[in-house]
């Protein structure tokens, strides 16, 4: 049985602004982009030099970064930064 207190942080964490900012999109595009290069995300990350909690915040799109750093995770998966972080139109 979960007591009141469990249940309420569960519904706050659900309604966080981290989880609604969590883009599913970019987090499947690098993720079959890792995958076809042979990659486990860890050994990805690590490979350039990220932590695993950063790492977290920038395949889901938490964490605003630099252009350099954009370039940097293109240029290790050969593709053009474009295909990673592309702005799509939403039709809602």
């Amino acid at each position: 049985m979960i007591n009141s207190n469990e249940s309420s942080k569960k519904k706050i964490f659900l309604n966080s602004v981290v989880r609604r900012g969590k883009n599913k999109a970019l987090k499947i595009r690098l993720q079959t982009l890792i995958k076809s290069k042979g990659m486990s995300e860890a050994d990805f990350y690590s490979h350039l030099g990220y932590s695993r909690q950063v790492w977290y915040a920038i395949s889901w799109g938490i964490w605003e970064l630099t252009v350099e750093h954009k370039v940097k995770i293109a240029m290790a998966l050969g593709v053009d930064s474009s295909v990673i972080w592309q702005e799509r139109e939403r039709y809602d």
